[in-house]
């Protein structure tokens, strides 16, 4: 390749990476940093080269968004797609939006999807800042979360949800309940309100930080409605969350 066409590659590639970074600044504020062209440090202590990059933090917990764009003349493969969320998954908590010139191939869409990663082609660039928007929501639960290991309540008004977890008192205390069941969840959803949602490793640190916080506890109910454990915020961190 001659010295020219590899610095119009370099060219539209810094275009590229620059359009996204510009797409993001609306973002941007007291509680959401936007980045373009950082290394950041993985886990296993390597450090990782992200195109685009934001990041906030809710009840102490911070969320990650790696955006990473590929400019070449072929449609990304599958390889590309694993490649990224080996970076993603060293990175932890962190979610993973790709954007290609040329498109995707058929197995590199099937494996994003798989992966929960967002593709993105040239031509849907304008759409961009709503799916990065919409990453911010990815922190509360909605109908598709599965129970792994937990269901819980949700406040619901005027048949939308609020985006705000049920805090149940019970002996002076405060509580969010916490089901293995999701009839259980329905039966006592049922007696309160709300909707049922499941929580996933990620919402559960979510809420054990916003616990923390607030000073509340949690109330397991491990078979059905009839029996009901109290923990303490570290007897979930110690018992049900995956390091």
């Amino acid at each position: 390749m001659s010295k020219n066409k590899i610095q119009d590659k370099g060219k539209k590639f810094e275009e590229l990476v620059q359009y996204v970074y510009q797409s993001l600044l609306f973002l941007e504020g007291k509680e959401i940093r936007v980045s373009r062209d950082i290394k950041i440090l993985g886990k296993s202590g390597v450090k990782h080269q992200i195109d685009a990059f934001y990041e906030f933090d809710l009840i102490g917990v911070k969320h990650k968004v790696a955006i990473e764009c590929k400019n070449h003349g072929r449609p990304i493969s599958k390889g590309n797609v694993q490649e990224f969320y080996g970076k993603l998954n060293d990175l932890d908590n962190c979610i993973g939006i790709m954007v290609s010139s040329s498109g995707f191939q058929e197995g590199a869409e099937v494996i994003a999807k798989y992966y929960g990663i967002e593709i993105l082609a040239l031509g849907e660039l304008p759409l961009l800042a709503k799916v990065v928007a919409a990453k911010i929501g990815i922190i509360l639960p909605n109908e598709k979360v599965l129970g792994q290991p937990f269901w819980t309540l949700m406040e619901e008004k005027n048949e939308q949800v609020t985006g705000t977890y049920v805090i149940l008192p019970h002996e002076e205390e405060k509580y969010f309940y916490l089901f293995t069941s999701k009839k259980t969840a329905e039966a006592i959803c049922e007696e309160v309100g709300g909707v049922v949602r499941g929580v996933s490793q990620l919402h559960l640190k979510v809420l054990v930080s916003f616990a923390e916080y607030h000073k509340l506890k949690f109330m397991l109910f491990p078979y059905d409605e009839q029996m009901a454990l109290k923990l303490e915020n570290n007897d979930i961190e110690k018992y049900f969350i995956h390091k």
